[in-house]
């Protein structure tokens, strides 16, 4: 199945990548995102589970951060990228080895793509990769010429039936947060596609009540005031 993977650094990506996979799926759906803390359960054999999710996916989103490049082993000193069995750096490699869409995902105002040689030979092709730029304070918007890149590449999820916008099924009331279209008319507001009022009884009108437009009053029909009035006058 067609899917995004998404690759950061523990240490400089962690709060980006969920805010990333929280805005993927609204529009892919879980099946087509892959987050590894998300969509591993408890007990998961992580490498081989790893392997098989990348081995899916279409597409490598790799996220890069201010410290993506410098951050260090504790035990060996060394750059996490420049060891051989970093989890990153293997699933870069093996992406750009199957041909994938590689997409570096730049996180900071300051974040920068890493020039070939600041990276390991067998990812230094990452470099010439086209990268995008999304800031996690500004990820709605940053997060849309990504999304309509992916779309290319990667089917949306599915909307079951009868999901449309703006009323809830067989009720007829509108759904709180749903998008409304108004239209403004002299005497009130009418909302496009509302349930259909009751016809009013035969000889008897609406008016609007001036002091409060969205709330009509009867009246009764001009001919049957003029009548009452010549009846009085007789």
């Amino acid at each position: 199945m067609a899917g995004i993977f998404i690759n950061y650094r523990t240490g400089d990506g962690d709060q980006a990548a969920v805010a990333l996979d929280g805005e993927l799926l609204k529009v892919f759906g879980k099946s087509r995102v892959f987050r590894d803390r998300r969509s591993m359960k408890e007990g998961t054999d992580f490498p081989p589970e790893l392997r098989r999710e990348l081995e899916k996916s279409t597409v490598l989103l790799v996220l890069i951060g201010s410290e993506w490049l410098r951050l260090k082993d504790e035990r060996t000193g060394r750059r996490r990228i420049d060891l051989a069995h970093d989890y990153v750096r293997e699933e870069i490699r093996t992406s750009l080895e199957q041909r994938k869409l590689v997409i570096p995902v730049l996180l900071d105002v300051d974040s920068v793509l890493p020039a070939a040689d600041e990276l390991p030979e067998d990812i230094a092709r990452l470099s010439q990769r086209q990268a995008a730029r999304v800031r996690v304070p500004y990820l709605p918007t940053d997060v849309k010429p990504l999304i309509k890149e992916l779309r290319q590449h990667v089917p949306e999820k599915k909307r079951s039936r009868g999901s449309g916008k703006g009323r809830e099924g067989g009720g007829g009331t509108y759904i709180e947060k749903a998008e409304r279209s108004v239209i403004a008319q002299r005497d009130g507001v009418y909302y496009e596609n509302a349930p259909v009022a009751p016809a009013e009884p035969a000889g008897r009108v609406r008016f609007a009540d001036p002091a409060n437009p969205a709330k009509p009053k009867s009246a009764k029909s001009t001919k049957s005031t003029k009548s009452a009035k010549r009846k009085g006058a007789s």
